[in-house]
């Protein structure tokens, strides 16, 4: 992915992908990195910009600078410590040393890479054919250039859906604005194969008013909001070094 990222990114990496050359190929193109960092990683600090931030010194292994030499002995980060909701403690390493950033939003801003998983949900689980939680995504497709087109075609779908939810937060009626965020993606999804149904057999002229119903339909129904959200690695049946998850589901 990295040669399709253009200069100014900000890109949100999850810790297993921690590498400090890949990360250092990064921001020598000038993409910046917010990652989340192993508890045992040691570091140098050596200013503290506010409670939970400071630039610290990171050092290359040996290992990496022996087949790069070219690669700096340490290189200077910024360190962001937190928390969950549940007293998770978190550790980040992100490129962005500007210290008018404020390193609590930065930390809030790694907490959306749920969107991404919740996105890839609502593509397999929702919008996919005949897909469940537990069951593969189904294309009919068979040969590879027909299954890369039916994944566009799936990609395509969920933008055009996102994009309609974000028309619908902007024209929401209230007062104060609603973020598309707190609309609810499956409702969204049936109000739209309603509407689709509807507008085969419509005129042209009433097509429009139509998918202003459509906008209002959406924006009726919000999720809750959801920080924080995290999925500690336990298991139910202790079978691993994972703790244990003792929490049972409702129903």
């Amino acid at each position: 992915m990295r040669p399709d990222l253009e200069k100014g990114s900000l890109v949100l990496i999850d810790r297993n992908f921690a590498a400090r050359g890949f990360l250092w190929d990064m921001h020598q193109d000038g993409i910046d990195f917010v990652v989340r960092a192993k508890h045992d990683t040691k570091v140098v600090r050596i200013r503290e910009l506010a409670s939970g931030d400071a630039l610290v010194r990171v050092t290359f292994p040996w290992y990496c600078r022996h087949g790069r030499p070219a690669l700096p002995k340490e290189w200077v980060l910024r360190e962001i410590e937190t928390q969950t909701p549940d007293g998770e403690p978190l550790r980040f390493f992100t490129s962005l040393l500007d210290p008018s950033i404020d390193g609590a939003e930065i930390a809030e801003l790694y907490l959306r890479r749920w969107e991404e998983e919740t996105a890839i949900d609502e593509i397999k689980t929702h919008l996919g054919d005949a897909a469940t939680v537990n069951r593969p995504l189904i294309l009919r497709s068979r040969k590879p250039q027909r299954v890369e087109q039916e994944i566009y075609g799936l990609l395509i779908a969920y933008n055009a859906l996102r994009r309609i939810m974000v028309d619908a937060a902007a024209s929401s009626e209230e007062q104060d604005p609603v973020c598309p965020l707190r609309l609810s993606f499956i409702a969204a999804l049936e109000r739209l194969r309603e509407a689709v149904r509807d507008m085969m057999r419509l005129p042209p002229y009433r097509l429009q008013d139509r998918y202003a119903d459509l906008l209002r339909a959406v924006a009726r129904v919000r999720v809750p909001q959801r920080p924080g959200r995290s999925c500690p690695r336990v298991v139910r049946i202790k079978m691993s070094n994972y703790p244990l998850n003792r929490r049972r589901h409702a129903g």
